[in-house]
């Protein structure tokens, strides 16, 4: 806040890339990962061991379905629904400040997918099912 601007700048930051749709982004793609890649039933193992206690089944459920359903459906109605950024509802942001925006998020959302395709092309193996395999396979040994 030490120009004139500070403020506009740091209300620009902190609506493109500290809010929901950025953090619902990676929050769909940590419940995938979980369920999908480290295993839900694993993972279900995991809290059991740490806690003593099973929890109830329906947690794989949400897991595996509901979460990143859920989370996939508040980020799109939130993308639609989104509002045109103001400052105290009298200061509307001019394009530029929306592109900056819009770069901002967009440049923390797709490491993710770039870094995914990287990954598993980059892997070992002629079909995409081999590539697959590979790329889902851990280094290091995870007791089962």
């Amino acid at each position: 806040m030490v120009t004139k601007g500070g403020m506009y700048l740091f209300q620009v930051f902190d609506y493109f890339s500290a809010s929901g749709m950025v953090l619902l982004w990676f929050c769909f793609f940590e419940s995938i990962a979980i369920a999908y890649g480290y295993g839900a039933e694993r993972f279900y193992d995991d809290i059991r061991d740490m806690i003593g206690y099973r929890l109830s089944p329906w947690l794989k459920v949400c897991w595996l379905v509901l979460t990143p359903i859920v989370t996939m459906g508040i980020l799109v109605f939130s993308v639609i629904s989104a509002a045109p950024l103001t400052y105290n509802r009298t200061y509307h942001y001019p394009t530029w400040a929306l592109v900056l925006g819009w770069t901002l998020a967009l440049v923390s959302m797709v490491t993710i997918p770039i870094y995914f395709f990287f990954h598993l092309f980059s892997r070992p193996g002629s079909t995409l099912k081999e590539k697959w395999r590979e790329a889902i396979k851990s280094k290091y040994d995870i007791p089962k």
